[in-house]
């Protein structure tokens, strides 16, 4: 078990491998003013930058925010710079296969 005390008295406990109660914690110390974002970075191991950002998409998004967000590394939608480039291939009968291998994916 974790347990992360202010002043003497317990405010958390949890099991060592619930990150979500640790990040939770964490942001939770710093919006309440208990301390800095660079003495929870400190304590916990990481960046400044990721504390912050943490805080910001708790108070976006509420504990969702604060989940791992694993990327597929592929993009969300198609750039615009082949947008055009696209739209000639399908006006040309380019088949879906065939637009694939150029595109090598």
């Amino acid at each position: 078990m974790r347990v992360i005390l202010h002043w003497h008295e317990p405010l958390f406990r949890f099991a060592v491998s619930d990150t979500l109660t640790l990040r939770y914690a964490a942001v939770h110390f710093c919006l309440a003013n208990l301390a800095a974002q660079g003495e929870v970075a400190t304590a916990l191991g990481h960046s400044v930058a990721t504390q912050r950002r943490r805080e910001n998409r708790c108070q976006a998004d509420g504990l969702n925010g604060l989940t791992n967000r694993k990327s597929s590394r592929r993009p969300s939608a198609i750039p615009n710079t082949l947008d055009g480039v696209l739209r000639n291939w399908f006006a040309d009968g380019v088949s879906s296969r065939a637009m694939a291998q150029r595109l090598q994916v």
